[in-house]
């Protein structure tokens, strides 16, 4: 369920990307991973958003990094 919205811009290696973000309050703060408790960051970037503007999670850093060229 969505609560609100924000219009956002974010830079990323002086890439400018404006874009609207959806804003929910349903959402768990931590889960149980392998026995082990791990939190939630506040901001996630969902996969539809990483594929509109070419962007790729670095999963061993937690970068997220330019995986081409997107158009604008």
């Amino acid at each position: 369920m969505i609560d609100d919205y924000v219009d956002s811009q974010i830079l990323i290696d002086g890439y400018l990307i404006e874009d609207r973000i959806y804003l929910t309050r349903n959402i768990v703060k931590e889960v149980v991973l392998e026995g082990e408790r791990r939190l939630l960051p506040d901001l996630i970037i969902g996969a539809p958003t990483l594929e509109t503007w070419g962007l790729e999670l670095n999963l061993k850093d937690g970068r997220i990094i330019q995986r081409g060229s997107f158009i604008i």
